[in-house]
């Protein structure tokens, strides 16, 4: 049992090492595409939605702050 269950975890990391992610750059969230977003009104929300682009160790992110939107 042990013999087989060792097997198994060599396997799955000698499986799992080759695998590598690649860097997929949907949008830049810069300040231009910010100003070209188009934001539609949702029907009944009171208020508008603020977005504003922010940066961590992650890169470039969008952030939507709604209240009762």
């Amino acid at each position: 049992m042990i013999k087989k269950l060792t097997k198994v975890v060599l396997l799955s990391i000698i499986l799992i090492l080759p695998v590598k992610a690649e860097k997929l750059m949907v949008f830049d969230f810069s300040e231009k595409e910010l100003s070209e977003l188009k934001v539609r009104k949702v029907r009944g929300a009171d208020a508008k939605t603020t977005y504003s682009v922010g940066v961590n160790e992650n890169g470039n992110y969008l952030k939507a702050d709604a209240e009762n939107a």
